[in-house]
């Protein structure tokens, strides 16, 4: 992983393009296209690069906010934080959801250690266990989200 929050699946070099190599369409005897798993795992992909890449954007712009802020000696306000959290929390959990779909459609290579989606998709998952990534984490951010106070120390 690159870096807490930033997941591997966000570094377009990191993403596995063989996917593809799962094969072509299967094509009827009119040369329609027929419905067939390849066509599944590709609409599936789309949708989870398309969260990737809006999640990873979300992130950018959550960080790139605070860090003008507290360049210019300013603490970053509260809903700064909780926007920081809520961008690395989506932005978790798209890289986990882009995993979880490259990974069946990469094949049987895929599962060996050695593989690079085998390493991103036990990554991803051990830094779900992290109190980052937490279901109280997303409390503290609707709480603010809210105008409440957040429950956690240090917030």
């Amino acid at each position: 992983m690159t870096a807490v929050g930033t997941g591997t699946m966000g570094d377009p070099d990191q993403r596995p393009d063989s996917v593809a190599a799962a094969g072509p369409p299967r094509l009827g005897w009119a040369g329609k296209r027929m419905s067939s798993p390849f066509v599944f795992r590709v609409s599936r992909l789309a949708l989870v690069d398309g969260d990737l890449r809006a999640a990873r954007a979300f992130f950018i712009e959550a960080i790139g906010e605070a860090w003008e802020k507290v360049t210019r000696g300013e603490p970053c306000s509260l809903q700064q934080r909780a926007q920081v959290m809520s961008a690395n929390q989506v932005l978790h959990s798209a890289a986990v959801a882009a995993v979880d779909a490259v990974l069946p459609a990469a094949g049987a290579g895929a599962v060996y250690a050695d593989s690079a989606i085998q390493r991103c998709s036990q990554d991803l998952h051990a830094a779900s266990q992290h109190i980052f990534f937490n279901v109280n984490g997303l409390k503290d951010i609707r709480q603010v989200a809210l105008g409440r106070t957040p429950t956690a120390p240090g917030f």
